[in-house]
């Protein structure tokens, strides 16, 4: 990626409100923490249907399922997020 898109990126970034800028990190701190599952070749459409990968690259299907999507522990992790972060300040 080139400089001039990752300044690309911050700027736009800087502009949504500071809940969607949070929302936006954790994810891209989950694609971090995940990543090592995904070079070692784990079916990701068979783990998650939201997801596949395609030439190489993460792409939403948009195929959520809820009855398989275990939302209480989303909630729970996305709690947790947010108190670390409060607590690092």
């Amino acid at each position: 990626m080139s400089t001039e898109a990752i300044q690309q990126v911050v700027q736009d970034l800087e502009t949504l409100p500071e809940s969607d800028q949070r929302r936006v990190l954790n994810f891209l701190t989950a694609l971090k923490r995940h990543r090592g599952e995904l070079d070692r070749g784990a079916s990701v459409s068979e783990s998650n249907p939201a997801l596949a990968v395609k030439d190489g690259l993460l792409i939403f299907t948009g195929k959520v399922e809820a009855a398989e999507a275990d939302w209480v522990q989303l909630l729970r992790d996305e709690r947790d997020e947010e108190l670390m972060s409060a607590a690092i300040g």
